[in-house]
């Protein structure tokens, strides 16, 4: 169902601003059809790293920040067979829109189960990443899939993703993990990821970082950063 893919470095047809909601916004009104869009990575091309990262728990819960159009939280529902509470969360209404309305299709033709219990589903709705709607210790794995690319060559764009990173460390439990997909290298990557570290040892003791090279897509470097909250 994914109608196409472009990495970040192409995010500039959006505008220079690329924390700008207006802008993200007249994006995705300009699709005319309603159908997913992967702009970075798709669910296949990650899986392969990200499932053995999911606790083996019922009902797990995951937040996706940033999905747009991705259909990467359908297929996560799908790969996890709907024992799982996942939460896709976007700035902009327009997406989460379309979103919603492509999930209502897919139910209807049975792709997507709907909830099994209480306490599983999937879930898209408009939410601000800098000061999300949910208590803190509530998530296992927090999925950043190329989110932190665009604020970061948006305006202000380091002080923009610290809160963003402090907030997804609120939300995650203990042991949780923020796991980012991105095509920035880990020079640059590990290094701001240290520096936020160090200036929140107060009041996160203990966060490890590692990183993988996932390979080349699109002509691309990807790699994935795993910062666990111990």
């Amino acid at each position: 169902m994914s109608a196409g893919c472009f990495h970040s470095s192409s995010l500039t047809s959006v505008k220079d601003d690329l924390f700008d909601k207006d802008a993200w916004e007249k994006f995705y009104a300009s699709r005319l059809s309603l159908e997913n869009f992967d702009w970075f990575l798709d669910f296949h091309d990650i899986a392969e790293n990200l499932i053995p990262l999911i606790p083996q728990v019922n009902s797990v819960r995951i937040l996706d920040i940033g999905c747009g159009t991705s259909h990467f939280g359908m297929e996560l529902y799908q790969h996890l067979k709907g024992n799982c509470h996942i939460d896709c969360v976007d700035f902009s209404d327009t997406a989460i829109s379309q979103m919603n309305q492509l999930l209502a299709i897919a139910k209807k033709a049975g792709e997507i189960e709907c909830n099994k219990k209480q306490d599983s589903g999937l879930f898209y709705f408009v939410a601000d990443i800098k000061n999300l709607p949910f208590k803190s210790n509530t998530f296992h794995v927090v999925v950043d899939k190329g989110t932190s690319d665009a604020v970061l060559r948006g305006h202000k764009g380091e002080d923009a993703f610290y809160e963003i990173f402090v907030e997804a460390l609120r939300v995650l439990k203990p042991d949780g993990k923020l796991i980012q997909f991105t095509d920035e290298d880990p020079e640059l990557r590990l290094d701001l990821l240290a520096k936020f570290r160090s200036q929140l040892q107060v009041k996160v003791p203990h966060l490890q970082i590692v990183y993988k090279e996932l390979g080349v897509t699109f002509g691309v470097d990807h790699f994935m950063y795993t910062i666990e909250k111990c």
